[in-house]
């Protein structure tokens, strides 16, 4: 997938709430999990799902945004820093807080328009 690392410390730092659909792959399993990715920056995401992830795995990521931007993926790894049970009355899994580790280049710098809000095209 063509990724690097990137140290993401940035200020002021742009968030959306919206839902988008996650693909992940975990380990040496080849197989794809799914789940939500909420509450986005540039740092980092909450990822949705019923699949059991440890604190501190590193899964590879698509991160698929809805027709009509510009954008339409995501490629990136992301660490695991926090995980909690939940448990409501139609639906059971987990919410983790994830930390971008690296990202593929490619489209990396429309993520970052995306992001900022510096290419508004990126929503059209």
């Amino acid at each position: 997938m063509g990724f690097e690392t990137s140290s993401l410390e940035i200020q002021d730092q742009v968030r959306f709430v919206m839902e988008l659909p996650v693909e992940f792959f975990q380990g040496d399993d080849p197989s794809p999990k799914a789940g939500v990715g909420n509450d986005i920056d540039q740092r980092g995401l909450l990822l949705y799902s019923v699949k059991e992830i440890p604190i501190g795995a590193e899964i590879e990521m698509v991160v698929f945004f809805p027709n009509g931007y510009r954008l339409d993926k995501f490629q990136t790894r992301g660490i695991v820093l926090s995980k909690e049970a939940l448990s409501g009355t139609d639906w059971k899994g987990y919410r983790y807080r994830l930390r971008f580790s690296a990202f593929n280049k490619e489209n990396w710098s429309k993520f970052q328009q995306f992001m900022t809000g510096r290419s508004r095209e990126a929503f059209c």
